[in-house]
């Protein structure tokens, strides 16, 4: 083998992972190597996808709190807007014997996201393909071409991406995602939903207490969500901090931890 170039190399280790799939991505797809990780992503994605890995795991923007992502041994994350698996892989690779759980709206997203915790090692948690809405049922989810923005917010696509087509989808609220996935306590919840983040902790705001989540990574989406309404409802129970990038005015991170 030490004859063969990397690209063949490439070929093979793709072609070898599609037939133990099942041919259930498409041979359109690429592979990212980033230090200890593979991330197997539509090449049509493939610009988003390495700018959510430098938004994940170069800039830090879920860590700006430290130790935020350290999760201890049989600890849950939950993972609402996993998108391919950048951030949750991480997290349960560098956390021992951690449970995982991804939520994914884009039904196309989420084969990736099934494939990318198999490719990564990832155990002991599970995938949901659907969408975290106020209310559970089935809605038109907005397609966006830059697949990690896809959202069920009206003209949230088009501010952030063009939209491609909508899909009509699965939601589960809160509470239900909860019970799917049989979760009494949860180490981290970070949410990711592109908008929609203020109605979804509204709606289900006896999950937003210590005694059911640890500690909140929820990235805000104003004007679609507000981060100060999102800050009043951690604050009854949590240590808050703010990070606002006057760069990316629609993109606020906003951390809630315990106090105790």
């Amino acid at each position: 083998m030490s004859n063969v170039s990397p690209t063949n190399k490439i070929s093979f280790f793709l072609a070898r992972f599609f037939s133990q799939l099942g041919g259930k991505l498409p041979l359109e797809s690429v592979v990212i190597p980033f230090g200890r990780y593979r991330f197997i992503v539509p090449r049509r994605w493939l610009e988003a996808s390495l700018l959510n890995i430098e938004h994940i795991y170069l800039l830090g923007d879920y860590e700006r709190v430290p130790c935020m992502t350290c999760v201890e041994p049989g600890g849950a994350v939950l993972d609402l807007g996993a998108f391919v698996g950048l951030f949750s892989v991480r997290v349960a690779c560098e956390n021992r014997d951690v449970r995982v759980y991804g939520v994914e709206a884009n039904p196309f997203a989420c084969r990736y996201l099934e494939a990318n915790y198999r490719l990564n090692g990832v155990r002991g948690g599970g995938v949901l393909c659907g969408a975290v809405g106020v209310r559970s049922g089935v809605a038109r989810l907005f397609v966006a071409d830059n697949g990690v923005n896809s959202s069920l917010v009206p003209g949230y696509v088009d501010d952030y991406s063009v939209k491609i087509g909508e899909v009509g989808v699965r939601v589960y609220s809160l509470r239900e995602v909860f019970e799917k996935f049989q979760l009494d306590r949860v180490a981290l919840v970070k949410m990711d939903i592109e908008g929609a983040e203020e109605g979804v902790l509204y709606s289900s705001r006896e999950l937003v207490s210590p005694d059911r989540v640890e500690r909140w990574i929820i990235e805000v989406h104003p004007p679609y969500s507000s981060p100060s309404r999102i800050v009043g409802l951690l604050e009854k129970g949590y240590r808050v901090a703010t990070f606002y990038d006057y760069d990316a005015p629609g993109q606020v991170f906003v951390y809630g931890w315990t106090r105790r």
